[in-house]
Parts: structure tokens; sequence; C-alpha cells
């Protein structure tokens, strides 16, 4: 790799570190935070179009990465299928957690939901291009960018073992599946601890979360099916919490 590309993607890299994951886990508790407000639409506005930019400049660096071969050979119908399985494993997955908090008698996270739901129609409009925005930048994010950028950089870090031997190939194909794992998990933590405000089942949902709606990308390369799956998961939460509020 070329000595600037290595600079530029470090550099890339230590950017959104600083923009788009830490300050999620340095942020404290959003107690009486309401879901909707034009500050906070344009704040995710902004927040959405820095993780496109910051995406697709990956994507130049490293054309190869970032769900590229999964993006030529995807169809409509794996795309939408992917979708929609994401999503329904993610009602499975809430349904199963809520029923978990309730027989556990878990009393933690907001303590009360009914003055950060929107009333008016007009509230919930805004509600929702809100949600749309943070579910298209936490995909760009967590599910696109983390992920591959992390394996990229611990990938720099492996000896260049040159030759042919099986040895060789074997230890460097050991090496790679451990990165990939490691930068996987790493990537599903800062996730899920990035919900740590909304209380412990909402941590431990976002995480399986992470797993369902990064499988969506790897097989379809593609933000569009899984952005759908969790701006529809978030309106169906807030259609219930609205309906039991």
């Amino acid at each position: 790799m070329k000595l600037h590309s290595f600079f530029a993607e470090t550099a890339l890299f230590l950017l959104a570190a600083a923009v788009f994951i830490l300050p999620p886990l340095a942020a404290p508790r959003a107690e009486g935070a309401a879901f909707f407000s034009t500050e906070l639409l344009f704040r995710h506005l902004l927040h959405c179009a820095a993780a496109l930019l910051c995406l697709s400049a990956a994507r130049r660096l490293r054309p190869e990465f970032f769900g590229a071969a999964a993006r030529r050979n995807c169809s409509a119908v794996t795309a939408v299928g992917s979708g929609l399985l994401a999503f329904g494993w993610l009602c499975v997955c809430a349904a199963v957690l809520q029923i978990g908090a309730l027989f556990g008698a878990y009393s933690g996270g907001i303590s009360d939901f009914d003055e950060l739901l929107p009333a008016s129609p007009a509230e919930v409009l805004l509600c929702a291009a809100t949600f749309f925005l943070s579910a298209a930048s936490e995909e760009a994010v967590y599910r696109a960018f983390l992920p591959d950028s992390l394996a990229c950089m611990l990938l720099r870090l492996l000896p260049r073992r040159d030759g042919q031997a099986g040895a060789v190939q074997a230890s460097k194909r050991r090496a790679c599946a451990a990165i990939s794992i490691l930068s996987e998990c790493a990537a599903a933590a800062l996730f899920a601890s990035a919900h740590r405000y909304l209380g412990a089942p909402a941590v431990v949902n976002a995480a399986a979360a992470h797993v369902f709606l990064r499988r969506c990308f790897c097989r379809t390369g593609r933000l569009a099916p899984g952005v759908l799956a969790h701006f529809c998961y978030n309106m169906g939460s807030l259609a219930l919490l609205r309906s039991l509020s």
C-alpha cells in the first residue's frame, strides 16, 4: 500500500472514531430527552451526511472492502429478502428480551417514556424523519464502515511473510479469521454501548440487532435493506410505546 493511502486510511478511521464512535460512549445519560425536535433532526441530518461521506471515502481508498463483492452479486430479491429477514429477527429478539425483562422485574432504563413520545401528527412525522436519518447514519458507520475499517487497520499490523508454503498460508488464514472476529465483536460492543442509556435489555438487544443488520449488509453490500429494516423496527417500537402510553 502506498504511504499516502496508509495515512489517509488512518486519518479517516481516527476522524470517524472521534465524530461517530466516541461521543455516544462519553455522553451522559439522556434522561428526559425527547425523540423529536427540529434541533435533533438537524443534528441527525448533518450526522447522516458526514457518515455517508466517510463511507464513500473509505470505499474509494479500499474498493475491495465495504461490501464490494456482495454488492456486485446482489439481486433485488436478495436485497428485499435480507431486509425482511433482518426486520423479522429484530422484532423476535426485542420481544424475547422484553418478556425476559418483565419476568425479571427489570426497572432500569428511562423511567417515563410518555414525556418523550410525539403526540401530534406533525411530531410523529418529525420523529419518523429523525429515526430514518439515525438509522441511515448508524448503518453506514457501524455496519459498513467500522468493522471493515478496523479489520484493515489490524491487518496492517500483521508481519509480512512471503512464500507459498502450506504452513505460511494457513497461518495467514488463521490471523485473518481472528482479526475478522475481533473486528465484528468490537463493532457490536461499541454499537451496544451507545444504547446503554436505555438500560441493560436495550444494550443486549442492540448487540443482537447489530449481528442481524451486519449480516444483512454482508449479504447485500448495500445500506438500503438494513436502513429500511432498522427504520421500520424503530417506527414499530414507537407505535407500540404510543399504544401502551
